[in-house]
C-alpha cells in the first residue's frame, strides 16, 4: 500500500512481473473444471499484470531495490514498487520468506525463510544457508546490528527467545542473562543499546549488545508491546502499544528515561 498524501488516503500500489505473475495467475485459476469453463467463456481480452495482493510479512529497502517478503518468496521491486518480481533463493523461487534486511548498497542480503537464515553478499546472485540452534525452534525474524557493513552481529527471533550471532551467523547463543525465553515480538537496536519486546510484556534492555539484560521499571514494566524501533538519528527507541500508547525511551550513561509520545 502507498499513502497519497494528496488524497490522504491508502491505495494499493505495485504489479507482480514475470515468475511472480505466472504463480499468480495458477493461483488464480477456479479448481472447478465447470467454473473454469464458466470463467473461460466470460473472458473478452486477456488479463493484465496481477497485482501484489500476497500477504507482505516484512520489507527491506536499499539505494536502489525494495524487497517484500511474502509466503510466495522474495520479491523484488527496482521502480520503487510499481512492478515486483522473484528474487529466487536458489532453485525454488516461490520458497516462504517471513524477514529480509538489506545493507544500503544492496550488496549484502539476510532472510528468515522457512528452511533457515540465507545470506547473499552479491545482490542475491548466490546464497549461503545457515541455522539457529536446533532448541530454537526456527527463526521467525532476523535484525542486523547497524553500523557493521558486513553484518557480523545478528539478532534472531525465535519462538523461544532471542539468539544472537557474533560472527555472520556462524554460531548463535541464546540470549538468556535477564531476558525470559519466551517469544520476542520485536527487537531495536541502538549502537550497543538493544531493546526486546516479548509477548510477556514490559520492555528489557541491555547496554552491552545482549549480553546481560533488565526490565524497564515504570509504567511500562506491565504493558505489551507490538514493536519497538530506532528513532531517527539513533537517538531513542520508539515503543508502541495498542493498550499504553507510544513511549520515547532515551538513554542515559546509566539510566533510561521513558517518555510518553501520545496515550490511546
Amino acid at each position: 500500500m502507498r499513502y497519497d498524501a494528496g488524497r490522504e488516503v491508502w491505495v494499493r500500489e505495485g504489479k507482480l512481473a514475470g515468475a511472480a505473475a505466472v504463480l499468480a495467475a495458477v493461483q488464480i485459476k477456479p479448481a472447478v473444471p465447470a467454473l473454469r469453463a464458466s470463467a473461460s467463456r466470460r473472458r473478452t481480452a486477456p488479463s493484465a499484470e496481477p497485482r501484489l495482493n500476497w500477504a507482505v510479512s516484512d520489507m527491506a529497502f536499499s539505494a536502489t531495490r525494495w524487497f517484500a517478503a511474502t509466503d510466495h518468496g522474495l520479491l523484488v521491486s527496482e521502480d520503487h514498487g510499481t512492478t515486483w518480481q522473484h528474487l529466487p533463493l536458489g532453485p525454488m523461487p516461490a520458497l516462504p520468506v517471513a524477514s529480509v534486511r538489506v545493507s544500503r548498497d544492496t550488496q549484502s542480503l539476510w532472510v528468515v525463510s522457512l528452511r533457515g537464515l540465507v545470506f547473499s553478499s552479491d545482490a542475491g546472485r548466490s546464497w549461503t544457508w545457515r541455522d539457529l540452534p536446533l532448541d530454537a525452534g526456527g527463526a521467525l525474524r532476523l535484525d542486523v546490528a547497524p553500523g557493521n557493513a558486513e553484518g557480523a552481529t545478528f539478532v534472531a527471533t525465535a519462538g523461544n527467545g532471542l539468539f544472537i550471532s557474533r560472527d555472520a551467523g556462524a554460531t548463535w547463543q541464546q540470549a538468556a542473562s535477564g531476558l525470559p525465553q519466551a517469544p520476542i515480538e520485536d527487537v531495536a537496536i541502538v549502537g550497543d543499546v538493544f531493546v526486546a519486546s516479548p509477548r510477556t510484556g514490559g520492555l528489557y534492555l541491555s547496554r552491552d549488545s545482549g549480553r546481560t539484560w533488565g526490565r524497564l521499571p515504570g509504567t511500562v514494566a506491565e504493558g505489551f508491546f507490538s514493536a519497538v524501533a530506532a528513532a531517527a538519528g539513533g537517538a531513542a527507541v520508539l515503543a508502541a502499544s495498542s493498550s499504553d500508547g507510544v513511549y520515547s525511551l532515551g538513554f542515559a550513561p546509566t539510566s533510561a528515561t521513558v517518555a510518553v509520545l501520545h496515550e490511546p
